[in-house]
């Protein structure tokens, strides 16, 4: 596991961790920390419990989110000490199965208060069951969610139950009375994915809690 810090706030300044991925340009914001983790075994670390896979030359999903999260909760207070961070708010973020696994912790932890969960693996078997009879820690101030236009647009049956699983997850949620903000983007899973990152990380940071 390790950290690529993509912009630097100030010492207060909120931090999100964006889990995964390939590195990205971001605007310089001054008011935010934006932290890439990178390292990890997709299929092991962002799977929140076993499955099988959805291609027929992928893996297996082995379930080792717990694990990751539990290093991750070690080693980022280790991170924020070293960089001198004390944040306002602290979030979390991923896109696709990192996306799932960035909603999955707000269930195990409450060492983050938003999440980006863009494109987010929601299809993954037993998921909504999971959060029906889960609780959030904090509770959240804001999850943001985004999805393509064309993500169900696939014949494996697995994915393309992506767009209903969401639209089951918020519809939980709302009924909570968590605050939640939905974006749809032009596209399948694999376009402008950059873009949908940097659109959702900027809907964490400008949410205003309503008093």
């Amino acid at each position: 596991m390790n950290a690529n810090i993509l912009c630097r706030g100030d010492e207060n300044s909120p931090c999100i961790y964006l889990m995964g991925g390939e590195p990205i340009k971001l605007p310089a914001w001054r008011d935010l920390w934006v932290i890439q983790v990178q390292g990890a075994d997709w299929n092991r670390d962002f799977s929140p419990w076993p499955a099988p896979k959805v291609f027929s030359k992928g893996e297996d999903f082995s379930g080792g989110g717990d694990d990751y999260l539990a290093t991750l909760g070690r080693i980022i207070p280790q991170w924020e000490g070293e960089w001198g961070i004390k944040p306002l708010w602290r979030g979390i973020a991923g896109y696709s199965l990192a996306g799932l696994f960035s909603l999955y912790a707000m269930t195990k932890t409450g060492l983050f208060s938003r999440c980006g969960c863009f494109s987010g693996s929601l299809w993954f078997p037993g998921w909504t069951e999971y959060l029906r009879k889960s609780d959030f820690i904090g509770p959240p101030e804001c999850l943001c969610f985004s999805l393509g236009d064309q993500e169900s647009n696939t014949r494996n049956p697995m994915l393309s139950s992506i767009a209903e699983k969401t639209e089951e997850t918020l519809a939980y949620l709302k009924s909570k009375n968590i605050p939640c903000i939905f974006s749809w983007h032009p596209g399948g899973h694999f376009q402008h994915v950059d873009q949908r990152i940097l659109s959702g990380l900027e809907a964490m940071l400008h949410f205003q809690k309503k008093n």
